[in-house]
Protein backbone atom coordinates (compact mmCIF):
# COMPACT_ATOMS: atom_id res chain seq x y z
CA UNK A 1 0.00 0.00 0.00
CA UNK A 2 2.47 2.36 0.73
CA UNK A 3 4.26 1.54 -2.04
CA UNK A 4 1.18 2.53 -4.15
CA UNK A 5 0.50 5.48 -2.35
CA UNK A 6 4.52 7.00 -3.26
CA UNK A 7 4.37 5.72 -6.79
CA UNK A 8 0.98 7.63 -7.33
CA UNK A 9 2.42 10.82 -5.83
CA UNK A 10 5.71 10.71 -8.21
CA UNK A 11 6.28 13.48 -10.00
CA UNK A 12 5.32 11.61 -13.36
CA UNK A 13 2.26 10.11 -12.17
CA UNK A 14 0.93 13.75 -10.51
CA UNK A 15 1.83 14.89 -13.86
CA UNK A 16 -0.28 12.85 -15.56
CA UNK A 17 -3.11 13.65 -13.29
CA UNK A 18 -2.38 17.04 -13.28
CA UNK A 19 -3.01 16.98 -16.88
CA UNK A 20 -6.11 14.65 -16.88
CA UNK A 21 -7.46 17.49 -14.36
CA UNK A 22 -6.82 20.01 -17.00
CA UNK A 23 -8.34 18.40 -19.65
CA UNK A 24 -11.78 17.65 -17.36
CA UNK A 25 -11.92 21.33 -16.38
CA UNK A 26 -10.82 23.37 -19.44
CA UNK A 27 -12.56 20.51 -22.48
CA UNK A 28 -13.29 23.70 -24.69
CA UNK A 29 -9.93 25.30 -24.84
CA UNK A 30 -8.73 21.61 -26.31
CA UNK A 31 -11.94 20.90 -28.28
CA UNK A 32 -11.27 24.64 -29.84
CA UNK A 33 -7.89 24.21 -31.41
CA UNK A 34 -5.83 23.54 -28.73
CA UNK A 35 -4.03 26.03 -25.98
CA UNK A 36 -3.65 28.67 -28.89
CA UNK A 37 -6.90 29.08 -29.42
CA UNK A 38 -9.93 30.25 -27.45
CA UNK A 39 -13.73 30.27 -27.09
CA UNK A 40 -14.80 32.95 -24.31
CA UNK A 41 -17.75 34.48 -22.53
CA UNK A 42 -18.62 38.30 -23.44
CA UNK A 43 -19.10 40.70 -20.80
CA UNK A 44 -22.42 40.36 -21.70
CA UNK A 45 -22.43 36.37 -21.87
CA UNK A 46 -22.07 36.78 -25.95
CA UNK A 47 -19.34 34.36 -27.42
CA UNK A 48 -15.70 34.83 -28.51
CA UNK A 49 -14.08 32.22 -30.80
CA UNK A 50 -10.70 31.88 -32.05
CA UNK A 51 -9.17 28.59 -33.55
CA UNK A 52 -6.08 29.10 -33.15
CA UNK A 53 -4.94 29.25 -36.34
CA UNK A 54 -2.31 31.47 -37.53
CA UNK A 55 -3.43 33.86 -39.16
CA UNK A 56 -7.01 33.21 -38.28
CA UNK A 57 -9.61 35.89 -37.31
CA UNK A 58 -11.50 36.03 -33.61
CA UNK A 59 -15.06 35.69 -34.24
CA UNK A 60 -18.52 36.95 -32.49
CA UNK A 61 -21.85 35.44 -32.09
CA UNK A 62 -24.45 36.44 -29.95
CA UNK A 63 -25.63 33.80 -27.55
CA UNK A 64 -29.50 31.98 -27.27
CA UNK A 65 -30.11 33.82 -24.44
CA UNK A 66 -29.62 37.35 -25.97
CA UNK A 67 -32.20 39.19 -27.76
CA UNK A 68 -30.48 39.39 -31.04
CA UNK A 69 -32.91 39.27 -33.89
CA UNK A 70 -32.07 37.35 -36.99
CA UNK A 71 -30.66 40.53 -38.84
CA UNK A 72 -28.05 40.90 -35.68
CA UNK A 73 -27.04 37.28 -35.69
CA UNK A 74 -26.72 37.13 -39.48
CA UNK A 75 -24.33 40.13 -39.25
CA UNK A 76 -22.85 38.72 -35.94
CA UNK A 77 -21.42 35.11 -38.13
CA UNK A 78 -19.76 37.69 -40.67
CA UNK A 79 -17.16 39.31 -37.93
CA UNK A 80 -13.80 38.91 -37.99
CA UNK A 81 -11.34 40.92 -36.44
CA UNK A 82 -7.65 41.34 -34.57
CA UNK A 83 -8.10 43.65 -32.30
CA UNK A 84 -10.87 44.62 -29.87
CA UNK A 85 -12.03 46.19 -26.62
CA UNK A 86 -15.54 45.97 -24.23
CA UNK A 87 -16.61 49.43 -23.32
CA UNK A 88 -20.14 50.30 -22.06
CA UNK A 89 -21.62 47.48 -23.59
CA UNK A 90 -19.83 47.73 -26.96
CA UNK A 91 -16.93 45.34 -28.05
CA UNK A 92 -14.69 47.69 -30.61
CA UNK A 93 -12.83 45.67 -32.97
CA UNK A 94 -10.56 46.11 -35.47
CA UNK A 95 -8.34 44.77 -38.00
CA UNK A 96 -5.82 46.66 -40.59
CA UNK A 97 -8.41 47.02 -43.33
CA UNK A 98 -12.03 46.74 -41.49
CA UNK A 99 -13.58 48.14 -38.19
CA UNK A 100 -16.81 46.35 -36.84
CA UNK A 101 -18.76 47.65 -33.36
CA UNK A 102 -20.84 45.56 -31.71
CA UNK A 103 -23.85 46.73 -29.23
CA UNK A 104 -24.14 44.11 -27.34
CA UNK A 105 -26.61 45.75 -24.68
CA UNK A 106 -29.32 46.04 -27.88
CA UNK A 107 -27.88 43.89 -30.61
CA UNK A 108 -26.89 45.17 -33.81
CA UNK A 109 -23.52 44.75 -35.55
CA UNK A 110 -21.91 48.07 -37.50
CA UNK A 111 -19.08 47.49 -40.08
CA UNK A 112 -17.22 50.67 -41.11
CA UNK A 113 -15.03 50.26 -44.55
CA UNK A 114 -13.04 53.21 -43.77
CA UNK A 115 -11.62 54.62 -40.47
CA UNK A 116 -12.87 58.10 -40.69
CA UNK A 117 -16.63 56.72 -40.68
CA UNK A 118 -15.57 54.28 -37.30
CA UNK A 119 -13.72 57.22 -35.73
CA UNK A 120 -16.46 59.54 -36.11
CA UNK A 121 -19.04 56.87 -34.36
CA UNK A 122 -16.91 55.91 -31.67
CA UNK A 123 -16.41 59.95 -30.68
CA UNK A 124 -20.40 60.47 -31.60
CA UNK A 125 -21.16 57.50 -29.22
CA UNK A 126 -18.44 58.46 -26.60
CA UNK A 127 -16.67 54.75 -26.76
CA UNK A 128 -13.21 55.82 -26.62
CA UNK A 129 -11.87 54.77 -22.85
CA UNK A 130 -10.93 57.53 -20.72
CA UNK A 131 -8.57 56.14 -18.63
CA UNK A 132 -7.27 52.38 -19.77
CA UNK A 133 -8.23 50.87 -23.25
CA UNK A 134 -7.85 47.08 -22.89
CA UNK A 135 -7.02 46.06 -25.87
CA UNK A 136 -7.12 42.11 -26.56
CA UNK A 137 -6.40 39.87 -29.88
CA UNK A 138 -5.76 36.33 -30.53
CA UNK A 139 -3.77 35.96 -27.05
CA UNK A 140 -7.28 37.50 -25.27
CA UNK A 141 -7.28 34.29 -22.71
CA UNK A 142 -3.36 35.13 -21.54
CA UNK A 143 -4.07 39.10 -21.54
CA UNK A 144 -7.33 38.24 -19.29
CA UNK A 145 -4.79 36.30 -17.36
CA UNK A 146 -6.10 32.70 -17.65
CA UNK A 147 -3.12 31.52 -18.51
CA UNK A 148 -2.39 31.97 -14.48
CA UNK A 149 -4.95 29.67 -13.91
CA UNK A 150 -4.01 26.86 -16.35
CA UNK A 151 -0.44 26.83 -14.55
CA UNK A 152 -2.23 27.21 -10.54
CA UNK A 153 -4.04 23.85 -11.88
CA UNK A 154 -0.58 22.80 -13.56
CA UNK A 155 1.60 23.65 -10.93
CA UNK A 156 -1.03 22.31 -8.07
CA UNK A 157 1.78 21.71 -5.46
CA UNK A 158 3.16 25.00 -5.91
CA UNK A 159 -0.24 26.27 -5.64
CA UNK A 160 -1.61 24.43 -2.96
CA UNK A 161 2.02 25.36 -0.93
CA UNK A 162 1.24 29.31 -1.39
CA UNK A 163 -2.39 29.13 -0.26
CA UNK A 164 -1.30 27.01 2.72
CA UNK A 165 0.79 29.38 3.79
CA UNK A 166 -1.28 32.15 3.33
CA UNK A 167 -4.15 30.14 5.72
CA UNK A 168 -1.09 29.24 8.17
CA UNK A 169 -0.34 33.13 8.52
CA UNK A 170 -3.64 34.10 8.91
CA UNK A 171 -4.11 31.76 11.37
CA UNK A 172 -0.83 32.25 13.35
CA UNK A 173 -0.39 36.08 12.97
CA UNK A 174 -1.78 37.29 16.35
CA UNK A 175 -0.08 34.55 18.13
CA UNK A 176 3.49 35.41 16.74
CA UNK A 177 6.09 37.35 19.37
CA UNK A 178 8.94 37.68 17.03
CA UNK A 179 8.39 41.22 15.13
CA UNK A 180 9.94 40.62 11.95
CA UNK A 181 8.65 37.20 11.41
CA UNK A 182 4.97 39.17 12.09
CA UNK A 183 5.96 41.69 9.48
CA UNK A 184 6.95 38.46 7.13
CA UNK A 185 3.47 37.04 7.72
CA UNK A 186 1.62 40.53 7.48
CA UNK A 187 3.49 41.30 3.83
CA UNK A 188 2.93 38.58 2.71
CA UNK A 189 -0.69 38.00 3.34
CA UNK A 190 -1.20 41.21 2.07
CA UNK A 191 0.73 40.69 -1.05
CA UNK A 192 -0.94 37.22 -1.34
CA UNK A 193 -4.73 39.19 -1.17
CA UNK A 194 -3.56 41.83 -3.42
CA UNK A 195 -2.54 39.78 -6.22
CA UNK A 196 -5.16 37.66 -6.23
CA UNK A 197 -7.60 40.22 -5.82
CA UNK A 198 -6.45 42.42 -8.74
CA UNK A 199 -6.55 39.25 -10.95
CA UNK A 200 -9.99 38.37 -9.50
CA UNK A 201 -11.31 41.54 -10.21
CA UNK A 202 -9.29 42.13 -14.38
CA UNK A 203 -10.61 38.66 -15.29
CA UNK A 204 -14.29 39.54 -13.54
CA UNK A 205 -14.19 43.10 -15.39
CA UNK A 206 -12.32 42.83 -18.77
CA UNK A 207 -13.88 46.30 -19.69
CA UNK A 208 -11.99 49.28 -20.56
CA UNK A 209 -13.07 52.72 -18.43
Amino acid sequence: MKKFVRSLWSIPSLVSILAVLFVILHPKELLAGGMSSFSESSPYGNRLYYDGSPGAPVTFNFSEKSKAGETASMKAAETAFSDFYFYKGFIVAETDTSYTIINEKNPEVLFFDNKASYDSYLDTHNLRPAVWTRWYNKNYDEANFKSIGFAAIFYFPISLFLIIIAIYSAISIRKTKNPLVKVLKKIYLITFIAISGVIFLLQAFPQSF
